[in-house]
């Protein structure tokens, strides 16, 4: 396929593309499958390569690990002459380096604490779970999924799984409002390809499809919850495509979009710290040299959707 237009809010638009292939009855991939072909022609990203480290036989959660395993680190970068070594850890132990980092008197200075995105998506969906509980979301995942696996990706624990689901119903609500939509001709049953090329014209009926999703959920007495659903999973696709293409600001970003949900949720652990992440990352940029932040933000995520096995699996025609 053609490389599309570098557009600011490029990123919506495909999503959005995505659930109007749904509406008109196409044969269609699913969200990873598709996202890896409108990004196939994106600059290819170098193979991630996972080397085994030196084992410390001491609790993870003990400061002394975590300070040996930073120490370690930071080695290591300078050994390949960089200037920041960027460190992740899950939220537990990345409190703690933090205050290590911090509290250290400067024997760190070129360390710098990223908290993994993995957990806080699993949180995330956990907290979407809990949010829409009794909404029908669950009956609705128990027709189509074991009944017994349903409360655990309700829970966000079944993380592929859940994912998936979350993905599919939002294209089922959205195919509902564009089928309405399609009756009262506010849009036309035009060529996907054409649609693809004409991102002005897709953008204007982006934000018609808002809007009426927005007047359908207002006439409709439990319309509320789903709209909200709708745009929970909206920071989902958001994130993971902000992990998958290295777009560092739009990870920063849904971060802080996540954490009312987390508190409305009472996922304190991530709702109370979490915001500390955000605020800390800011200053990354700063701390780096133009160069390395440019290297840094390409390869944040680490698996781009440019990578060939992404259109195995699950990526592939659903």
């Amino acid at each position: 396929p053609e490389k599309v237009p570098r557009l600011e809010n490029v990123g919506c638009l495909l999503d959005f593309l995505w659930l109007a292939k749904h509406a008109l009855q196409e044969s269609y991939y699913g969200w990873n499958g598709f996202m890896t072909v409108a990004h196939a022609n994106e600059p290819k990203h170098d193979m991630s390569a996972f080397l085994p480290l030196p084992f410390i036989p001491m609790p993870a959660a003990d400061p002394s690990t975590l300070y040996t395993a930073l120490r370690f680190a930071g080695k290591r970068s300078d050994d390949y002459k960089h200037k920041t070594c960027v460190v992740t850890f899950d939220l537990p132990l990345f409190l703690k380096a933090m205050d290590i980092v911090n509290g250290c008197g400067g024997k760190l200075p070129f360390v710098v604490v990223r908290l993994g995105g993995f957990h806080l998506l699993m949180s995330f969906m956990g907290a979407v779970g809990m949010l829409v509980g009794g909404s029908g979301l669950a009956d609705l995942w128990k027709e189509v999924y074991v009944k017994n696996r349903v409360d655990a990706m309700t829970g966000g624990h079944a993380y592929k799984r859940a994912l998936r689901a979350h993905f599919l119903t939002q294209a089922a609500l959205a195919s509902l409002v564009l089928e309405k939509m399609q009756a009262s001709e506010q849009i036309s049953s035009v060529n996907i390809e054409k649609v693809r090329e004409l991102y002005s014209k897709l953008d204007g009926t982006g934000r018609s499809f808002r809007q009426a999703l927005k007047t359908e959920c207002e006439n409709n007495r439990t319309g509320g919850p789903w709209q909200q659903y709708f745009d929970q999973v909206e920071i989902m696709t958001k994130f993971v495509r902000a992990e998958r293409t290295g777009d560092w600001r739009q990870h920063l970003h849904c971060v802080g979009l996540k954490l009312p949900h987390l508190a409305a949720a009472c996922h304190l652990p991530y709702a109370k710290r979490a915001h500390l992440y955000p605020q800390e990352m800011q200053k990354l940029e700063a701390k780096m040299t133009v160069f390395e932040f440019e290297k840094f933000a390409e390869s944040v995520g680490g698996f781009p959707f440019s990578s060939p096995k992404r259109l195995t699996g699950e990526s592939g025609v659903t």
